[in-house]
């Protein structure tokens, strides 16, 4: 369907489980004890199948899982299988850290899984256990190597100035290596990540084409949201750029967001949600449907993240990256 300022919304995030097994330092508060503040009450698989039987009403054909770490759902496998099945889901996809793709990938595949985004932000040891506060690289490495074997993977990284910002090359070089698509993604201003500064899209690209010469803007589409892609056939590279501070797309956004208590989020950065998990069984779907058309229908025009900071004061683990 479309909001009220003509955006076709078809593109379901689903935050399945606030919990990871990382502590990445843009991600989670070290001073919180989230074991203790978060009850763990997550949507069930049922639940879950149900939202996205109804948001496939009304025109989402793409749906992402996210979390924290979403593998760390035993269920997971039916999660996905399920979700898969229903009519008018044409992709389902999977963010993840990676450190347990190879217990479930296979399983997954055969669920209907399409695609995995795995997590990565640095190729120098002691620099990635700093930002992810686990000494588990080597593993990580190894299990993209082998989703890039099984299924359509690219390489999601995040780059913070005076942290990571030494590891663009090594982080192209090793998604070159293996021929999948890297995406930086610029840091937001919300949360925990309020705390650090962004290096911006064109000093990213910079750094790239000081290295690697020119390349050439691609029309295909490696994902379900607005990246903007870059490729060069000579060095054999195609790189993303999800830039929510550079090149505001807000006017091209096609996404929503359910978090794993249940609320619905028209946008990431606003303080609104709707709290839909009451609402399933308890009333009619065409009424839970009037209800989340209004919420899609009145989706904020845009942020004002150059300006000011998120309204939203969770932290990206609450909400669902």
């Amino acid at each position: 369907m479309e909001d009220k300022n003509l955006r076709e919304i078809d593109y379901l995030r689903i935050s399945i489980i606030d919990r990871c097994n990382f502590k990445c330092l843009y991600c989670v508060d070290e001073k919180r004890d989230y074991e203790k503040e978060l009850n763990g009450d997550y949507l069930r698989v049922e639940e879950i199948e149900h939202i996205v039987k109804l948001f496939a009403k009304i025109g989402v054909s793409k749906i992402k899982l996210t979390g924290g770490e979403p593998l760390m759902r035993k269920d997971i496998v039916s999660i996905v299988r399920r979700i898969s099945k229903v009519e008018g889901i044409k992709k389902v996809t999977l963010t993840t850290n990676g450190v347990l793709l190879p217990n479930y990938l296979e399983e997954l595949i055969k669920a209907g899984l399409n695609s995995v985004n795995i997590s990565l932000d640095a190729i120098e040891a002691d620099k990635f256990n700093y930002i992810t506060k686990q000494d588990v690289l080597e593993s990580i490495l190894t299990n993209i190597k082998y989703s890039a074997k099984m299924i359509e993977t690219k390489i999601n990284s995040l780059i913070i100035k005076e942290i990571n910002e030494d590891e663009i090359i090594r982080l192209v070089e090793f998604a070159r290596e293996i021929r999948i698509p890297i995406r930086f993604i610029e840091l937001m201003p919300i949360g925990c990540g309020t705390g650090y500064k962004p290096l911006r899209q064109e000093e990213i690209y910079k750094v790239i084409v000081d290295k690697y010469g020119k390349f050439t803007e691609s029309s295909e589409s490696f994902g379900n949201g607005p990246a903007r892609y870059i490729k060069s056939e000579e060095n054999n590279i195609t790189i993303g750029f999800i830039s929510a501070l550079s090149e505001c797309f807000c006017s091209s956004c096609n996404r929503i967001r359910i978090t794993s208590a249940g609320y619905l989020k028209a946008c990431l950065h606003s303080r609104d949600s709707l709290n839909i998990r009451p609402l399933l069984g308890s009333i009619a779907d065409e009424q839970i449907l009037a209800i989340i058309k209004n919420s899609i229908y009145n989706k904020p025009v845009q942020h004002n993240l150059l300006e000011e900071v998120s309204k939203e004061t969770k932290t990206m683990i609450e909400i669902g990256g």
